[in-house]
């Protein structure tokens, strides 16, 4: 094999052939050209394509390539000793000419189907790419070939690919429901789906070029315009872009679009595609569904009542109600993705009966809860809720209402509480006194502890009262109850039976001189000066005592006994008190 060829010029035009170069170095050569010559060779011999180099003087091989072998049957010894004219169908004078061309214009390069001879025989035809360079002070000419039967079986399975590309691609248009359209850079359309043809309603042939503006109003074609803009400048699609057609007969369709900028090969902008979805039902319903929720929102800010949703999970979801200064806006969203036990809710029953019912997904009514306000006040609400179920019938929750009953809530407090206490000292009444008595008695009994009923009317009173006033009645029958609470431990109790008749409960007691001590206190107590406009007045006690269990174990008994004993004390010169007992002996024995 002759010695390689060192390139002393290299075309300025893209060309599949590979650059002229041969096997071994040169003599002389240094060793990093060595090293660029080995590369070239292994990657002539990597390519599918044959490669020949032709010196153009003695019109013979100086090389080729392992496929360029391979293809004409021949060994590279064999070959290096053959010229072109030996296996191509040509005469050598014309190869010379043509040679001869490209070394005129050392930029040109050429492709020509030829016909070739191999070893064996066989004529072939080939594609043949060829180019001129100079080497060493020589024209080489590089030859690169392909069979053309191949090129065309090639180029029949990458056609037959590509027509079943596009068969799928279209196959997939035809059939989704959006929308497909292209157009150039102008807007004239250049392809479409069938579901552009329906959602437009113009026969396919008529829309076949139109411009997009055909199909808009002045207005919408410049919203357009500048979307289509924006994408051109940016190169970023525009998605779920609204925008309004004009379908055939002047049908106006809302459509919800995407444009995507479509370039060629070299990157070149050619036009647009996008897909369109008709929103014209769907964007009335969504509209018809924020003016539903307003006018719900509406509602809501005028009612007292706030509407309310929860998860499958029992977790608030939703919470509408109208603000007011009394509640803090915190009230209404840190409730969100909690359960009701989970937050600062009270509820008035418990929650363990109520998550029971919310297990069994039944709807609940009038269910009271209520909250501690920053000012210490509690806040009242009565909810209603019902089970929400998917059209599968899965259970996705509740939702309900809530009213504030705030006011109503108080209102029964009260009527419960005047019901029960005495409007004038707010003590206890004889109805509360005698409940509070039964469950003491009861206490004591399990317990086995003592307790005392002391049963006390003022001396003096009436006086006070028919000359200075009730007024001044009243506020000694204050100042009384005042008294007579600081007079006894905490846990005891203090009533007011009517007029000026009070009633002292002692539970847990260890003993009747312990009770003396506090009738005692009493006394005392109610003795002190009242202040009566500027002037002191001064009424007293006469208190009557029972005793359980010494007296009696029946509660009503243990008043009856007490007002008994308190009627000796007055008949004893008032200002005491007295034991009940069931003899003389025994009154005289305990009393002051």
């Amino acid at each position: 094999m002759t010695s390689p060829l060192r390139t002393t010029n290299r075309s300025r035009r893209p060309s599949t052939s590979a650059s002229p170069a041969a096997a071994r170095p040169l003599p002389g050569s240094i060793e990093p050209e060595q090293k660029a010559l080995q590369r070239f060779r292994a990657a002539m011999d990597k390519s599918s394509d044959s490669i020949y180099l032709i010196d153009r003087a003695t019109m013979r091989f100086v090389d080729v390539n392992d496929t360029g072998c391979r293809y004409f049957g021949y060994t590279r010894e064999e070959f290096l000793k053959l010229g072109p004219q030996d296996v191509l169908c040509a005469s050598l004078e014309a190869l010379e000419g043509d040679y001869d061309q490209l070394i005129a214009n050392d930029d040109a390069a050429e492709t020509v189907d030829i016909r070739a001879r191999r070893k064996d025989g066989t004529v072939t035809h080939l594609e043949m790419g060829r180019r001129a360079t100079r080497v060493d002070g020589r024209w080489i000419i590089v030859s690169t070939g392909r069979d053309i039967a191949e090129r065309d079986a090639e180029r029949d399975r990458a056609e037959r690919a590509l027509r079943a590309s596009e068969e799928r691609y279209r196959g997939i248009l035809e059939n989704i429901e959006d929308a497909y359209y292209e157009v150039d850079l102008r807007g004239n359309l250049v392809f479409f789906n069938s579901a552009f043809v329906r959602l437009l309603g113009y026969p396919a042939a008529e829309l076949q070029g139109l411009n997009n503006r055909k199909f808009q109003s002045p207005e919408a074609a410049a919203k357009v315009y500048a979307t289509f803009n924006e994408v051109y400048r940016t190169g970023i699609p525009a998605n779920a872009y609204d925008w309004e057609m004009q379908g055939k007969d002047d049908r106006k369709v809302l459509v919800e679009g995407s444009v995507q900028l479509v370039r060629d090969a070299n990157g070149e902008a050619t036009g647009f595609r996008g897909m369109l979805r008709e929103v014209t039902s769907r964007r009335a319903m969504e509209q018809a569904l924020r003016e539903s929720e307003e006018r719900f929102r509406s509602l809501i800010e005028l009612s007292s009542d706030w509407y309310w949703e929860m998860d499958s999970q029992f977790r608030f979801v939703r919470m509408e109600r109208k603000r007011d200064a009394a509640e803090t806006a915190s009230n209404h969203d840190v409730d969100l993705g909690k359960r009701p036990w989970e937050t600062d809710i009270g509820a008035e029953s418990g929650w363990e009966a109520h998550r029971e019912l919310l297990l069994t997904q039944r709807p609940f009514h009038d269910f009271v809860t209520h909250r501690r306000q920053p000012d210490g006040s509690r806040r009242y609400a009565s909810i209603t809720g019902e089970p929400v179920f998917d059209a599968a019938g899965h259970f996705r929750g509740y939702r309900g209402i809530g009213r504030d009953i705030t006011a109503a809530k108080l209102a029964q407090q009260h009527i419960q509480y005047l019901a029960t206490h005495d409007s004038l000292t707010n003590l206890p009444n004889r109805a509360m006194f005698n409940e509070l008595l039964g469950v003491a008695v009861q206490s004591a009994q399990r317990h086995a502890n003592g307790l005392a009923v002391l049963f006390i009317d003022l001396d003096g009173f009436k006086s006070i009262n028919d000359t200075l006033g009730h007024d001044a009645g009243d506020c000694v029958l204050r100042t009384v109850a005042a008294r007579l609470k600081e007079a006894v431990r905490g846990s005891d109790i203090v009533t007011r039976l009517g007029g000026d008749e009070f009633v002292v409960l002692l539970q847990d007691i260890s003993g009747i001189e312990t009770v003396a001590m506090v009738a005692h206190k009493i006394l005392s107590a109610v003795a002190q000066p009242v202040d009566l406009n500027g002037s002191h007045h001064r009424v007293t006690a006469s208190v009557g005592i029972s005793h359980y269990p010494d007296d009696t174990s029946d509660g009503s008994l243990l008043l009856q006994y007490a007002d008994m004993a308190m009627y000796i004390a007055k008949e004893q010169g008032k200002n005491t008190f007295r034991f009940h007992a069931h003899d003389e002996v025994g009154r005289r024995k305990h009393g002051s």
